[in-house]
C-alpha cells in the first residue's frame, strides 16, 4: 500500500523514485531485513520492478507492473 501511495503522489507515473527511509516510515516497517525481504518478494512475484541504487545520493526506482 505504501508503494501505491508513492505512485499516487507521483501522479500515477512510472517509474517511482523511492527512498528507503520514507517508504519504511509510510509502511510502518522498522526492520531493514523486513524491508528488503518485502521489496525482494514483490519483485520476484512480478508485482514490481525494483532497480536499487548503489549510490546513497540517488533514489532507487520502482515500476508498478499493473
Amino acid at each position: 500500500m505504501a508503494l501505491f501511495e508513492y505512485w499516487n503522489q507521483n501522479g500515477f507515473q512510472s517509474p517511482i523514485p523511492i527512498t528507503r527511509q520514507k517508504l519504511m516510515a509510510i509502511s510502518k516497517i522498522n526492520g531493514l531485513a523486513t524491508y528488503h525481504k518485502c521489496i525482494r518478494d514483490l519483485n520476484e512475484f512480478g508485482y514490481i520492478k525494483y532497480e536499487p541504487s548503489k549510490n546513497p545520493a540517488v533514489n532507487s526506482v520502482v515500476s508498478l507492473l499493473v
